[in-house]
Parts: C-alpha cells; sequence; structure tokens
C-alpha cells in the first residue's frame, strides 16, 4: 500500500519487475515501534542508512535488508541485554 496517510508511506511501483523499477525517491527514514508495560520497554525499529547512518562505513548498509523487507531489530534497554549484543563500543570524550 503507498500514499501519505499509511504507515509504511512509500512510491515504488508495486509490480516492478527489475531491481531499478522497485526504487523509490521517499518514504520512513526510521520505522519505530514501541510497548510499555510492567515488564519494561520493547521497542523495535530499522533504518535504511544503517546504524552509523556515514556512507563508507561498515554499520551503514547494516539494516538495509530489513529496512527493504519491511522487517525491523529489536532496541535494546537493559545493560545486560546489550553486553549479549555487543559488537564494538565508541567512547566519546569531550575535548579539553
Amino acid at each position: 500500500m503507498a500514499g501519505f496517510g499509511v504507515v509504511d508511506a512509500s512510491n515504488h511501483d508495486a509490480r516492478a519487475q527489475s531491481v531499478n523499477e522497485f526504487m523509490f525517491g521517499s518514504g520512513p527514514v526510521n520505522r519505530f515501534v514501541a510497548e510499555a508495560g510492567p515488564p519494561g520497554v520493547s521497542a523495535e525499529s530499522v533504518w535504511p542508512g544503517g546504524t552509523s547512518a556515514i556512507p563508507g562505513e561498515p554499520f551503514y548498509l547494516n539494516l538495509l535488508p530489513w529496512y527493504l523487507t519491511n522487517d525491523t531489530v529489536p532496541l535494546l534497554f537493559r545493560n545486560s541485554d546489550l553486553q549479549k549484543a555487543l559488537d564494538s563500543v565508541s567512547h566519546f570524550v569531550p575535548a579539553k
């Protein structure tokens, strides 16, 4: 389904028969779903520019397959969950 009033607004041809016909010029830049309840927050999301959003970086296209198939990845909030799924760590230190 396409249009501005739908959850996944985009404008590609649903009957595309080649990769170039599937391309589209607009759509959601973030798909996000969350639920808050007694056990805590549960959330999922996906970004077409990956987790880095920096072209050429290793994590620029890492989420694109999920984005193109309307899937999501879990967002982790608990430290224990983060430690289990950790791939890399970046430390940001203020300049002096």
